[in-house]
């Protein structure tokens, strides 16, 4: 008799079980995890585009300064300045792209897009670092 209960336990114990397999894993109402995902990027590529147009705006304000210096610091503090700003637009560009491609799900060229923006912005970093060493204080310019 013992077994016999025993027995109706266990199948009522697999027929919950099935029951709860049969049940979708997440209600409406749950978040899923990969959403939150989804707005990290975002809010990261929005940061991105902020910060890099923070410093291009700081680097035209340093081109402005560089035009006023003597010759030969001159030259290549624009050219410096030039190539921070090349840089930067390159970087804009790839970040536009690699936010259509994380929207299509295409992971790999979307991870692969934020490699290059990332060596771009240390590129970025070392212009602008030769930039504000090399720009020193102004000196009245021999004409």
């Amino acid at each position: 008799m013992v077994e016999m209960l025993d027995m109706l336990n266990m199948a009522k114990n697999v027929e919950d079980f099935e029951e709860e397999a049969e049940k979708p894993l997440r209600t409406k109402d749950e978040d899923d995890p990969s959403e939150h995902l989804e707005k990290m990027t975002d809010y990261q590529s929005y940061c991105k585009g902020l910060m890099n147009l923070a410093l291009l705006s700081a680097n035209a304000s340093q081109l402005r300064e560089a035009i006023e210096l003597c010759q030969p610091m001159k030259t290549i503090i624009i050219s410096l300045l030039s190539l921070s700003v090349i840089f930067q637009m390159v970087a804009s560009g790839l970040l536009v792209v690699e936010r259509m491609t994380c929207k299509r799900e295409d992971y790999h060229k979307c991870h692969k897009y934020n490699v290059m923006i990332g060596v771009l912005c240390v590129f970025i970093i070392v212009v602008n670092f030769l930039v504000i060493s090399l720009a020193g204080p102004k000196e009245e310019c021999d004409f």
